[in-house]
């Protein structure tokens, strides 16, 4: 079944009825407050994976990655920002090096931990674009739209209304010889997912921001942000936000 945004009814419409015909009222798990409540879903450019992994720092940026720089940026204290951030998600694909790498297989039991939420904001695409997967930018455009799609489903969450979404396009990225999964393909690639992102947030009514824009990877590794480019792209989706949630 396909869902775009204006598809789920209220929970009353959408009732289940018991053995016994009485309508059955879905739980609902958190009370539901003024704070904002906004849950980021990505891969490890919201983990915050250094990209300067040859040296003898730690390998993730802790409160320096974009996750971070965007609950720094965005309501003040009037919101609850929660990261799900995994190194490797893809869109919809499996490595099979990796069990658990499907941004849409994860997806419904991460967002239902988190419900209700009132902004549910997407950065993956960037690990489709491996060589490891050998697929195409319309590949990747199917995979972030049957994310989509699953996360407007109307049954996904307990309310039955499926919050504001925003849709982050990946940056650019480069070869620079430093993981064997990424080549000139991949970066190829990267140049022409954002207009496919952009018309999927259109025709989904999710709100939408190219990274590319504002930010960049990392010069020397070409894959993961830098403190500078997680600040930037921190920075530029609490603005989307803000326009988002006025």
């Amino acid at each position: 079944m396909l869902f775009k945004r204006g598809d789920a009814s209220d929970g009353a419409n959408n009732s289940i009825s018991k053995a016994g015909g009485a309508p059955w009222a879905p739980p609902v798990h958190r009370e539901k407050t003024s704070m904002k409540n906004i849950l980021l879903y990505g891969d490890s450019n919201t983990w915050g994976f250094n990209p300067d992994f040859t040296s003898k720092a730690i390998c993730d940026l802790p409160g320096k990655n974009a996750g971070a720089a965007f609950c720094r940026n965005v309501w003040d204290r009037s919101a609850v920002c929660s990261e799900e951030g995994l190194g490797g998600r893809t869109t919809s694909l499996e490595d099979p090096a990796a069990p658990g790498r499907s941004g849409l297989a994860l997806l419904a039991p991460i967002v239902q931990s988190h419900q209700p939420l009132d902004l549910l904001v997407f950065l993956l695409g960037t690990n489709d674009m491996k060589n490891t997967y050998h697929a195409s930018v319309a590949d990747i455009r199917r995979g972030m739209e049957l994310v989509l799609q699953a996360a407007l489903c109307p049954y996904a969450w307990d309310t039955r209304k499926p919050p504001k979404m925003l849709l982050i396009s990946p940056t650019y990225i480069y070869d620079r010889g430093v993981h064997d999964f990424i080549d000139a393909a991949s970066a190829e690639k990267s140049l022409h997912l954002a207009a496919h992102y952009e018309q999927l947030s259109k025709d989904y009514g999710c709100a939408f921001l190219d990274a590319a824009q504002v930010a960049a990877p990392s010069e020397w590794e070409g894959l993961h942000l830098d403190k500078k480019g997680h600040t930037a792209l921190g920075r530029a989706a609490a603005e989307a936000v803000r326009r988002l949630m006025k």
